[in-house]
């Protein structure tokens, strides 16, 4: 997260995880594997030095207005963790 978004993390807890596999198109047959996490973190000075350019600091309550997964059920898989993630009722370990 530092080297990414230039984040201290503080805290942390899973909230779950997901599974697709691509069914058409050059990438048949991809697997796709996806964990949703809840952070807290440091902001740090922002110094990009790889792929992320930019980013931006939001309140929770707007998150979802920035989330853009490829496909719907994508979409409503990371809208589901951001509920999670606010409520802070997200699934316990057993």
């Amino acid at each position: 997260m530092l080297e990414e978004a230039c984040v201290t993390v503080i805290g942390s807890r899973l909230l779950g995880s997901s599974r697709s596999e691509c069914v058409r198109g050059r990438e048949l047959g991809l697997v796709l594997i996806r964990s949703y996490w809840r952070a807290e973190v440091r902001l740090q000075e922002w110094q990009p030095e790889f792929e992320i350019r930019h980013r931006r600091v939001v309140p929770e309550s707007e998150a979802k207005k920035y989330v853009h997964d490829p496909d719907l059920a994508a979409t409503r898989v990371s809208f589901r963790a951001l509920d999670e993630a606010v409520a802070g009722d997200g699934p316990r370990p057993p």
